[in-house]
């Protein structure tokens, strides 16, 4: 089972001053697999734009899905 993110849960859930944070990020990781260590509470999705690599924490999985 893989975590994903969506956009759609992202924009539901989030406080609107971390979607305006957030904003040109959310397309870019919409559909990427976030990664939850642990026994973390919040995951990472780690993912590339413009030959440049980024980590973006926290991720709450209120903001995301299971995909079988």
């Amino acid at each position: 089972m893989k975590i994903i993110f969506d956009k759609k849960l992202f924009k539901r859930h989030a406080p609107k001053n971390i979607q305006k944070v957030l904003s040109h990020h959310v397309d870019l990781i919409d559909g990427k697999e976030v990664s939850f260590e642990g026994n973390d509470r919040y995951g990472t999705v780690e993912y590339e734009h413009e030959k440049y690599g980024f980590i973006l924490y926290p991720i709450y999985p209120d903001w995301c899905r299971e995909e079988v």
